[in-house]
């Protein structure tokens, strides 16, 4: 984590990004409270912060200015897990990585999927070629 932190010069935002291990989501959502929290959180993954449906509903919703980033495990192609996809079916955007590839899906592509995101072109050739 360190060195992807100086690869990618975070030093630069200093005190405007944190990292929060295993932190309890009633402690997250105390800390969307204060001034100045955070516009932006990435909860990695689902299934390690123990969310319920309830408990994700009220933070989405007694949020709503803030943008809420979540990853899950996947059961091939699907999240892992009942939250994993009500979480997917609520979302407006949703990207799934697969062989160093990044395919989108929103709400507003009406039905166009726009081409994936190629994330390592040599990884992705690699994977893609022998699959």
């Amino acid at each position: 984590m360190q060195d992807l932190m100086n690869d990618f010069s975070m030093a630069e935002v200093k005190s405007r990004f944190s990292i929060l291990d295993r932190e309890p989501i009633t402690n997250l959502m105390e800390r969307l409270e204060k001034q100045r929290s955070p516009d932006i959180v990435i909860i990695d993954s689902v299934q390690y912060a123990f969310l319920t449906k309830a408990k994700y509903k009220e933070l989405i919703n007694r949020y709503p200015s803030k943008l809420f980033i979540f990853s899950s495990h996947a059961k091939g192609k699907e999240p892992a897990g009942a939250m994993g996809n009500a979480i997917k079916y609520d979302a407006d955007i949703k990207i799934r990585v697969e062989g160093f590839k990044a395919f989108c899906v929103s709400r507003a592509s009406r039905g166009v999927l726009p081409k994936p995101f190629i994330i390592w072109e040599k990884g992705a050739k690699n994977y893609w070629n022998q699959n």
